[in-house]
């Protein structure tokens, strides 16, 4: 009997121990790079449809420009609505990604060097403080037919695998 109960016991221990779930592996944490370079050619992409509802869902509030801050995004959608109702046309312009950086990478002379306009050195600090340290600075070249060949820069936070761009120096 006492072999009897203690096999029961052993069995029932076991079974208990099986049935208890396997620790999983956290998930891989996202490549920052790639989701700033995504958030940056759907944005193009939106922006080529003219699709405002699509380029809000990758905007977020506050929004940095080099003129001033928008402090809300109902705000940042007027902006860009009337934008697109003043004619600004980005259908017939190539988009293509320059460069995706750190922001202290972005600091540096050899990639500033490449864009029309230079953000402050206290802007600077306020964009690294607001992408945060998996953030990224999306540097891409415009060009309409020789018409324009233009580079800006794209402030894109990433945070808990989701990128939504926070800022633009054109």
């Amino acid at each position: 009997m006492n072999r009897f109960l203690t096999t029961v016991g052993v069995v029932a221990w076991a079974t208990a121990v099986s049935a208890a779930p396997i620790p999983k592996d956290p998930p891989p944490k996202a490549d920052p790079d790639k989701l700033a370079k995504a958030a940056a050619q759907e944005l193009f992409a939106a922006m080529k449809k003219k699709d405002v509802d699509a380029v809000m869902k990758l905007l977020d509030a506050p929004f940095w420009l080099a003129r001033g801050e928008v402090a809300d995004k109902e705000t940042l959608e007027g902006m860009i609505r009337k934008g697109v109702e003043r004619g600004n046309d980005a259908t017939a312009v190539t988009f293509e990604i320059a460069g995706v950086y750190t922001a202290s990478k972005f600091g540096e002379e050899e990639v500033l060097g490449v864009l029309r306009k230079r953000p402050k050195p206290d802007d600077l600090q306020l964009l690294a403080k607001r992408i945060g340290p998996d953030g990224r600075v999306v540097v891409m070249r415009a060009t309409d037919g020789g018409k324009r060949d233009e580079r800006a820069a794209l402030f894109v936070r990433v945070k808990d695998g989701v990128a939504k761009i926070v800022g633009s120096l054109d």
